[in-house]
């Protein structure tokens, strides 16, 4: 049996963990009481189940936080962000969302601002026409904000005077002298009334149109010893404050906004913040190979505790030089992450800079992401409800421990393996296959799993395997993701003999009601595949849940992959139908019309 120990309490301790004796597990902690969880399980798969039954999964997303999520250090007017949002749109790239770093409230070193909550007049002088002109093209506009109030502040007179600060030893609010924006202090979010306060502030903002947070800076980021709160010594409570905050965010919309999904980009939080719409980024990442190649067991360890959105800044965010092959490679990587999301300093974060070549590869790959959006959109309905990692290190499905630290390639949800390029140069890479039947996501090539190969990875490229018999649903590419567009779908199979029964599925919702699953407006497709010596069916059904704007009926086009040779024929429920068998690809093509009846194929 696997086991796994969750000490739940955020104060400081030591784990001693088999050092000074081989046989103990010893932890200690200065409070005097903590709960200590102990958990068992066949498997680690069991494990993390266990583990998010006690800690909750994350709420659906908002269905555009899936998409392209352009950001960058930073966006310095109205027209400049204008400028980008209209070139990425017209070089035909899709975009969701755009990032505002810290220049919407002011103008920079000397002149920060931080804590006005309010835009800087002269280079942002119509923000209402910015966010209506995004809006009407489908891109959301997400603000950064941070916790502490600068002395200079226009907030700052009212926060203090209200006692809504940390204080210090005689009950004053703390000033940080040696914050690096300048002298400030932070706001107590652990008292109602404060956090009340503060989320007010932010309130005519997400009235005017702001679509999600960047909440920055919530480690907190400058948290001097003495610093404390209405509910304890700031050293007791420093792991808890970016939690809260993300809660006081969460309760906020709930109760102002309850029709309103939440997006939260975090980068501080504790166990169970999942719980309240966070999105993790892994901080201000350098931007080289090094930085790159360790974000995977960034993003996979923190998948594994129960955080399901943890991502990176695509392209490194520090330092470094401008290198289109390391962003490329990490563009790629992001594609393949639970979001996807450029952001750096000094360098370009948009594509629209780089090289026709680069700009090429790029489209195709964020094409491709938006074609497999109804696919990651199911993955996170599945942590929702069942609390499945969307992206997952080889142990959680193969219980091995000699994977414990395999972090090089992972499982994008349960089908698709990913083994991301980390080095300079590389135009392939050593991909130790799992136990089963690979297909290579791009040309079909079949492996069969428990060894190393030698994939193939030219600078357009990322190794990329399906599992046998798998199903794999998608659209055509979109611009954005108002709404997944599903009157055409495409429904993909992946065939191999071995494979005798089969099974998957869809969740589609209209990607905005908080409450889709709990009211049942959603609609939950399910595939399964039985596979004779002679015949393939397949079975495909849904709930016919209704939503806003959903397809009555739906054009569906199924792609059966790595079929051996032209079939006989092929009946839709019972009737012969015409077909395509393309011989390279090893391909069967079936087009159907599917309303509120099941539909079953048969492939002879």
């Amino acid at each position: 049996k696997k086991f796994m120990v969750f000490f739940d309490a955020p104060q400081k301790a030591l784990a001693d963990i088999g050092f000074t004796n081989r046989n103990r597990f010893r932890i200690e902690s200065e409070v005097k009481a903590f709960n200590l969880y102990l958990m068992t399980g066949p498997d680690y798969k069991a494990l993390l189940k266990e583990y998010t039954t006690l800690t909750g999964t994350q709420p659906l997303p908002p269905l555009w936080a899936l998409g392209n999520l352009q950001g960058k250090y930073g966006y310095l007017s109205q027209i400049h962000a204008s400028n980008v949002v209209d070139s990425i749109i017209k070089d035909k790239f899709p975009l969701d969302a755009i990032l505002l770093d810290l220049y919407w409230y002011g103008k920079g070193i000397g002149d920060f601002r931080m804590g006005n909550l309010s835009w800087e007049q002269s280079n942002w002088p119509k923000p209402t026409d910015m966010i209506n002109n995004f809006s009407s093209k489908n891109v959301n506009t997400v603000l950064i904000s941070q916790p502490y109030i600068l002395k200079t502040s226009e907030n700052y007179h009212e926060a203090d005077s209200l006692g809504f600060f940390a204080t210090d030893s005689a009950n004053n609010s703390f000033l940080i002298d040696d914050f690096w924006f300048g002298p400030a202090s932070i706001i107590d979010i652990f008292d109602a009334k404060a956090a009340d306060w503060f989320m007010q502030k932010h309130k005519p903002l997400i009235d005017q149109g702001i679509a999600g947070w960047w909440s920055d800076l919530g480690e907190p980021e400058k948290h001097p010893a003495g610093i404390k709160y209405k509910a304890g010594s700031g050293k007791n409570l420093n792991n808890l404050y970016g939690h809260t905050w993300a809660k006081t965010t969460s309760s906020f919309y709930r109760k102002n906004y309850p029709n309103q999904r939440v997006f939260n980009l975090i980068r501080s939080g504790y166990a169970g913040t999942q719980r309240y719409s966070t999105f993790p980024r892994s901080g201000d990442v350098k931007r080289s190979w090094a930085g790159l190649k360790a974000q995977l067991p960034i993003m996979l360890t923190m998948s594994m505790s129960g955080i399901p959105y943890m991502h990176s800044d695509v392209g490194g965010y520090a330092e470094g030089v401008f290198n289109e092959e390391l962003y490329t490679r990490w563009v790629q990587l992001g594609v393949f992450s639970p979001i996807f999301r450029p952001h750096g300093d000094k360098h370009p974060t948009e594509p629209i800079y780089y090289s026709e070549e680069t700009r090429k590869i790029v489209r195709n790959l964020l094409n491709l992401r938006y074609e497999l959006i109804p696919y990651i959109y199911t993955m996170a309905y599945q942590q929702t409800v069942h609390g499945k990692p969307l992206v997952r290190p080889l142990m959680y499905e193969q219980d091995d421990d000699y994977l414990l630290d395999k972090y090089d390639l992972y499982y994008f949800g349960d089908n698709l393996l990913v083994a991301p390029i980390l080095e300079a140069g590389a135009n392939s890479r050593r991909v130790d296959l799992p136990i089963g039947t690979w297909l290579d996501f791009f040309t079909g090539e079949e492996y069969y799993g428990g060894r190393t190969i030698e994939a193939g990875a030219p600078i357009s490229k990322i190794p990329v395997f399906v599992k046998a018999g798998s199903f794999i649903p998608t659209i055509k590419a979109q611009t954005s993701l108002p709404l997944i567009q599903t009157d055409n779908l495409t429904i993909t199979y992946y065939y191999h003999n071995d494979v005798t029964k089969a099974s998957g599925e869809l969740y589609l919702d209209d990607g905005k009601s908080p409450d889709a699953i709990k009211k049942g407006n959603y609609q939950l497709f399910s595939f399964s595949a039985q596979n004779s010596d002679k015949e393939l069916s397949i079975d495909i059904s849904h709930n016919d849940g209704v939503y806003l704007l959903r397809p009555g009926r739906r054009e569906i086009e199924l792609l059966v992959k790595n079929l051996p040779g032209r079939p006989e024929n092929v009946r839709v429920d019972g009737k012969g139908v015409e077909f395509r068998y393309v011989p390279k690809d090893k391909q069967v093509q079936v087009k159907f019309t599917m309303g509120s009846a099941p539909v079953n194929i048969k492939i002879k």
